[in-house]
């Protein structure tokens, strides 16, 4: 029994000594472990700085092949716009030429007109639409012309464009100007445009030329003015071609 207390107090013993592990570091035990921590940090600090830095590859200077390639695209490039350039120099004489055709006949109806007024002193019976006709008729075709020089044509990349879209402005005034004095040579003469649109159709001086699905409008009201129309003191020289509302 007396054995069984002493192993007891023994064992109890060892239990109450503290082990070596979980002892607190001592006063040198601290300095060790600080030198090996700024040891391990400068041996990782050496290491990072003799780490590969990646760089981009240089590109290689281009070769004789890839600049001729280049200089085709480019040729290319200039052909396509000296096409575009060539279209819109085409499509502007077309104008200039329907303008010329449509100046020389206008001239000679005005000098008859002024020859009428001389002589009669008004232009009075059934010779006023043979008079009239060829009248309002270019002055159609002067709206048309117009309407084509709403917009201009492109002119590619080159430098002339600015000068291109003054003299292309310069002739579209030019034919607002004709037009303008041209309606009022006509009204002047008792010719006056009609005024269809949104208005009901009117078979005495409209044409039908196309009946369009509207739900905005009302039926039988006109949409669209294909072609304008003309009295002559009150008197149709001119039917109206309308699109109206089914």
């Amino acid at each position: 029994m007396r054995e069984k207390i002493d192993e007891n107090e023994q064992r109890t013993g060892r239990e109450r000594t503290p082990n070596a592990e979980n002892r607190p570091p001592t006063s040198s035990g601290r300095k060790t472990w600080k030198a090996l921590l700024v040891r391990n940090f400068k041996r990782w600090v050496n290491e990072v700085d003799s780490w590969p830095i990646r760089q981009d590859p240089v590109p290689d200077p281009p070769d004789l092949y890839s600049f001729y390639e280049e200089l085709c695209v480019l040729r290319g490039e200039v052909r396509k716009d000296a096409r575009r350039n060539h279209d819109a120099f085409t499509r502007f004489n077309d104008a200039l030429n329907d303008f010329h055709t449509m100046v020389k006949p206008l001239v000679q109806s005005t000098r008859r007109i002024e020859k009428e007024d001389l002589k009669h002193g008004h232009v009075g019976g059934v010779s006023h639409r043979e008079l009239f006709m060829p009248l309002v008729e270019l002055i159609e075709r002067v709206k048309r012309i117009e309407m084509k020089f709403s917009k201009p044509p492109e002119t590619g990349f080159f430098p002339s464009r600015k000068k291109w879209l003054a003299e292309w402005e310069t002739l579209s005034q030019g034919i607002v100007i004709i037009r303008d004095h041209f309606e009022q040579l006509l009204q002047s003469h008792g010719v006056t445009a009609m005024h269809t649109l949104s208005k009901p159709f009117d078979p005495a001086c409209m044409k039908a030329v196309e009946i369009v699905t509207s739900e905005s409008v009302e039926p039988n009201t006109v949409v669209e003015e294909s072609a304008g129309g003309y009295l002559y003191n009150d008197q149709v020289i001119k039917f109206a071609e309308v699109k109206v509302a089914g």
